[in-house]
């Protein structure tokens, strides 16, 4: 699959982003909605490629076979998912600049950022 699965998954993300800003005319609500729907999508997308291998090994069968030969695919198009993600909390910070930090529950900006700090 490789590449389209990539496309296909991207394409799926921007269109329903797309659909979920426009259906409120952008309003700070669906920004939100669309920060949680990447969020999701980027979570499943990154267990799948994390856990096919070990999968793999416990239980052998197509899907997890599949899973192993599209690893690379699954992770790029999981940072596809998380790209639109900080596109989406930008401009959430762009929308609601003075707000922005005073409307994110501290748990948010902590585990976030304990996130972005562990990664590095």
């Amino acid at each position: 699959m490789g590449w389209r699965l990539v496309a296909l998954i991207a394409l799926v993300t921007l269109l329903g982003g797309l659909f979920l800003v426009t259906r409120d005319d952008g309003d700070v609500d669906s920004i939100r909605l669309l920060i949680r729907l990447t969020a999701r999508v980027s979570l499943g997308l990154f267990c799948l490629a994390f856990s096919a291998t070990a999968a793999n090994r416990i239980w052998p069968n197509g899907w997890t076979r599949w899973k192993v030969a599209n690893r690379r695919y699954l992770g790029l198009s999981f940072a596809v998912s998380h790209f639109i993600h900080a596109i989406a909390i930008r401009s959430l910070s762009a929308t609601t600049h003075v707000n922005f930090m005073r409307s994110t529950p501290d748990r948010t900006s902590r585990a976030g950022s304990a996130t972005f700090f562990c990664w590095q």
